[in-house]
């Protein structure tokens, strides 16, 4: 008995697969061409690169987004620590080419919690706590938040508070788009949705897959379907599609490799992402038709 519902099991999953592969259009018509990986990380013990907008150095956090390390790129790819606490690498991001900025939870003596801001400035090894984060010109920045009471998510400007998504679920790694316009939003059915950050709705379900950053005209979503046995991940591909959902391309194509976690420039047409197999981290040039 047991050997059939594991037959059952491995046949659901290669019917579920290849039905996902069919809604994908070959990888010539892909207006992005993506030329030879470069390893820029040999080792296991990091993870989940991002780049920085001017393509030249990439943050990395350890498996369980335990601390923050910089990659600089034009000075033989040496790793420096930013940060060795717990967590933090979970929300780091670039704020532009010198400051990265990234979250901890702070506990007070009383045994209340709240979320604390940092910004780490590259060139004056200087650190900036905040209590919410701000644009360039001091403004508060637009924030996508999950309501926990409600289950529902919503976006603030420091000023008013409104919906985006009104149905309760279980929502994760809400990224707005570099225009403002949009959401991505992942859910726990393994989908991607598109909300409008006005409140107007949702614009497109993606599909499955887990995505880290849009592209810079916020026209199209890097991301990779990764596959498991139930304990380990055996594979693993990148793809892209377009906001609307309306195209998709696998652009990998790999028996040999796992890649997960792709990150691209927001300036450059560079993108980084993460082999599984042998732990590295590549960087890979594209050119744009």
């Amino acid at each position: 008995m047991k050997k059939m519902v594991l037959t059952i099991i491995y046949f659901a999953f290669i019917f579920s697969a290849t039905a996902q592969y069919k809604d994908y259009l070959d990888a010539s018509t892909c207006p992005f061409k993506f030329e030879d990986s470069e390893v820029i990380i040999n080792s296991t013990e990091y993870n989940h690169p991002k780049i920085s907008p001017d393509g030249t150095k990439v943050i990395v956090t350890k498996k369980r987004y335990d601390g923050i390390y910089l990659i600089d790129l034009e000075k033989g790819n040496q790793i420096q620590k930013i940060s060795d606490d717990s967590f933090v690498g979970y929300k780091m991001e670039w704020h532009d080419n010198e400051k990265i900025r990234y979250t901890q939870n702070v506990k007070q003596k009383s045994g209340e919690g709240f979320k604390e801001y940092l910004t780490y400035n590259i060139n004056t090894k200087s650190l900036t706590r905040e209590s919410y984060l701000k644009t360039k010109s001091g403004e508060r920045e637009l924030q996508i938040i999950r309501d926990v009471k409600t289950k529902t998510i919503k976006a603030t400007d420091g000023n008013k508070t409104w919906g985006i998504v009104s149905e309760p679920g279980t929502y994760f790694s809400l990224i707005i788009s570099p225009d403002k316009s949009k959401v991505l939003v992942h859910k726990n059915d393994g989908r991607m949705y598109i909300y409008a950050t006005n409140g107007s709705g949702l614009i497109s379900c993606i599909g499955h897959g887990l995505c880290k950053n849009w592209s810079s005209d916020s026209n199209y979503l890097l991301y990779f379907i990764d596959y498991d046995d139930g304990n380990v991940t055996n594979d693993s591909d990148l793809y892209i599609a377009t906001v609307d959902g309306s195209k998709k391309w696998k652009i990998t194509n790999t028996t040999d490799k796992i890649e997960m976690w792709p990150h691209w420039s927001a300036n450059k047409n560079i993108i980084v992402f993460k082999e599984l197999k042998s732990g590295k981290i590549y960087k890979t040039n594209f050119t744009k038709n």
